[in-house]
């Protein structure tokens, strides 16, 4: 990859550090303390560098410090100029106005005006950012945030240098966090930025932040990569965001963020701040996440993801497993609690209660890493699964077909088997419902699925409600209700429960 001239420029900072740090190795600690107080004024008044005025003519600057380390700052402070001349122009910021409904305001519980409307309509106004990143003839694209663009009535993008122009909703991925809007223009002089790969970036690299916060158009601030790999779990998101202290704020949504190379390598996304503003954590999704869906975005309106039909757990996030399913303390992954009968998942032979800890070469996995996966691999091609099962581990083949919207995935509940997350019994569900120390059993916890469609509900079951037996088999344990309900060869299930301190039973069919 050809790389720009600020690639050169930092590779000469590197070095000018190098001896910087080497010549200042014999400045103790104290003596820089003791300078921190005034630190701009003595490095002004002991610079010994020669500069020219803008009269033409030359100052002598004494420095404390070597001219080369100052030489050094000076050509990363170049270096920055640099990208920001040639990223800055793609940056554009966006404004998004969309049409919502609110109660009609009232006095004392009259409306305002006699006899109206209950509801009113009003604008609702947003504003991020974005950057172009691809050309097709006239149509300029540009990559922003989902909750920036994606529920949009009208979108307006803005150049750098204030050109305006009315732009469309290409794409979106709200699992992703991400949206493709476009504009049109026949003028030539609408810069491209260039889309870097965000798999080099190490923790410690300098980052650049773009975009327009608060209003503030095409606003710059640095940093380094501070973590990466980060959980989007907190906003329900299955990016692995890289982590940066670059200043990012309200507005900065959907701007870039750029190597030192001049190259987009991530999206600014969120930041964790409990007062509003920055404190210096910022998230941004890998840009390699966005090209993984970028042509998918823009030819059918939204990512073409796998899917595999289950429902799943981490491990650590539910507890009794690893006390009442006689998995072994050492096992890690992720823990099928339902399954969706006829999906890609069952056809290759996984079955609820399994621990699925491995996705072909990947061992070390967790839910996001998992749903990550399987989101990006391809469709059609068989992947590879490995599971814990009963002591023993199993590969299992299965082709993903690709992922249903969210509306199309409900409405297919009904084949979500069990559909109930069960959790065992302890002395304080014990006391709360009134029931015995001795009593066996597992508690129905959650019906996944609260429709009629549920199975369990279908038979008159409730949350709450205390599985006892199973086709007369007892049940004691969690690993007692998913060995009996993954077994192929039962489809129909003779149940006893306890509820309100009664015994009862009912019948649900698989």
């Amino acid at each position: 990859m050809k790389r720009p001239k600020s690639y050169f420029s930092m590779l000469s900072v590197i070095l000018l550090l190098l001896i910087a740090t080497f010549l200042l190795g014999s400045a103790g600690a104290k003596e820089v303390v003791a300078e921190t107080d005034n630190s701009e004024l003595e490095l002004v008044t002991d610079s010994q560098m020669i500069v020219e005025t803008t009269s033409g003519t030359e100052e002598s600057k004494p420095a404390n410090r070597s001219s080369s380390t100052v030489a050094g700052v000076e050509q990363l402070q170049l270096s920055f100029n640099s990208v920001i001349e040639s990223v800055l122009p793609t940056v554009v910021e966006i404004n998004v106005t969309s049409i919502e409904t609110r109660q009609t305001r009232t006095m004392q519980g009259w409306p305002w005006f006699f006899e109206s409307d209950p509801y009113e309509e009003y604008e609702s106004n947003i504003l991020g950012s974005g950057v172009i990143f691809k050309q097709e003839g006239n149509i300029f694209y540009v990559l922003t945030n989902d909750h920036v663009a994606g529920d949009s009535d009208s979108i307006e993008v803005v150049l750098d240098d204030g050109r305006a122009y009315t732009s469309e909703l290409v794409g979106t991925d709200s699992r992703r966090d991400l949206a493709i809007v476009s504009f049109t223009s026949d003028e030539i002089n609408i810069p491209i930025a260039t889309l870097g790969d965000s798999k080099d970036l190490k923790v410690g690299d300098w980052v650049l932040a773009m975009g327009s916060p608060y209003g503030y158009v095409s606003s710059v601030t640095a940093g380094i990569v501070s973590a990466l790999g980060r959980s989007g779990k907190e906003i329900n998101n299955i990016n692995d965001f890289i982590q940066t202290d670059a200043a990012i704020n309200s507005g900065n949504s959907g701007g870039p963020l750029v190597n030192i190379y001049g190259e987009v390598v991530g999206i600014n996304t969120w930041i964790a701040a409990p007062s509003g503003g920055s404190i210096g954590l910022g998230f941004a999704i890998p840009v390699n996440n966005a090209k993984l869906i970028i042509e998918e975005l823009i030819a059918f309106g939204r990512a073409v993801d796998g899917w595999l039909g289950i429902s799943m757990l981490d491990m650590d996030q539910y507890e009794s497993i690893l006390n009442s399913t006689k998995i072994d303390e050492d096992v890690s992954g992720v823990f099928i609690a339902n399954i969706y009968l006829d999906s890609p998942a069952y056809k290759g032979g996984l079955r609820a209660g399994d621990v699925i800890v491995g996705f072909n070469d990947e061992e070390d996995i967790d839910l996001e890493s998992l749903s990550r996966f399987i989101s990006d691999a391809p469709l059609g091609e068989e992947q590879i699964f490995k599971i814990y099962r009963e002591d023993n581990y199993y590969l299992a083949h299965v082709t993903l077909e690709q992922r249903k919207s969210d509306e199309e995935i409900s409405e297919y509940s009904e084949q979500l088997w069990p559909g109930v997350l069960p959790i065992e019994l302890n002395e304080d569900i014990l006391e709360s419902l009134g029931l015995t120390d001795n009593q066996d059993g597992v508690m129905i916890q959650l019906m996944t699925s609260n429709s009629e469609e549920n199975r369990f509900k279908q038979s008159g079951m409730m949350n709450y409600d205390i599985i006892t037996e199973m086709n007369g088999v007892a049940v004691s344990s969690i690993h007692d209700f998913y060995s009996i309900v993954s077994d192929d060869t039962i489809d129909d299930y003779e149940i006893t429960y306890i509820r309100n301190g009664k015994i009862n039973k009912t019948g649900v069919e698989k």
